[in-house]
This record gives structure tokens, C-alpha cells and sequence, in this order.
């Protein structure tokens, strides 16, 4: 009884940790798209540095805005909008208006490809009337 218990909590054991991820080899899958960007833009160091001081602010902001327990949802949704307005002049500031014309290019390339949450939603059916 106790060898077929063992067996079994070793078969648990083996099975979830055969599904357990590695945190770092998720943010390194990223890492290529974010440098690809970087080289399709053309950006200098110092652009690099400042968009990457941006995101990374941004970053700070949106954790305290989602850990602020004193704001409705409603507060958070325009903190969160507000602070992701703001980084976004940070980075355009930074930009070249030849780099923003191909940024805003690779967006809307990529809104295209890929498919939208809104479209993908059926709309509700009208209510009937008596």
C-alpha cells in the first residue's frame, strides 16, 4: 500500500512539474520582438533608453494604480488610461516623425493581421416588444 502510494504521489510529482515554466524563458520569448522593433525603427541609444525608462515607469505606475485599493474601478481604468497616454508622448517624443510614420505603420500591419476582441463578439439580440 505504502509502494503504491509513493508510485503515485512520484507520477503527481513528475506530471506538474513536467508543466511548470520557467518565468525567465517567458520574458526572453519577448525580448526578440521588442529588439526587432528597435532595428525596424532605426532607434539610436539614447531613443532606445528613453522608450525603455518609459515603458518601465509605466510599468511602476500601472502596479501602484492596481494595488490602490482606495480607487473604484472606474478611477483605475482612467489612472490606467492617463498613464498610458503620458507614455506614449514619452515615446513619441523620442521618435523621429520618419520613425513614428513607420511605428504607426507596423501597428496598424499588425491590427490588421491580427483579430479584434469587438468583431469576435456577437452582437446581443433586440429586445422584443409587446
Amino acid at each position: 500500500m505504502k509502494k503504491m502510494f509513493l508510485m503515485l504521489l512520484m507520477a503527481v510529482s513528475t506530471f506538474s512539474l513536467s508543466f511548470a515554466q520557467d518565468s525567465s524563458a517567458a520574458h526572453k520569448k519577448h525580448a526578440p520582438a521588442k529588439e526587432t522593433l528597435a532595428k525596424k525603427l532605426n532607434l539610436n541609444k539614447e531613443q532606445e533608453d528613453k522608450i525603455k525608462a518609459s515603458k518601465a515607469e509605466l510599468k511602476t505606475k500601472t502596479k501602484e494604480i492596481k494595488a490602490n485599493t482606495a480607487l473604484t474601478e472606474e478611477q483605475k481604468k482612467a489612472q490606467l488610461k492617463e498613464a498610458r497616454k503620458e507614455s506614449k508622448k514619452e515615446v513619441d517624443a523620442a521618435l523621429t516623425p520618419e520613425q513614428k510614420a513607420k511605428l504607426k505603420e507596423l501597428h496598424a500591419k499588425k491590427k490588421a493581421s491580427s483579430p479584434s476582441k469587438k468583431k469576435a463578439l456577437p452582437k446581443p439580440a433586440p429586445a422584443a416588444k409587446n
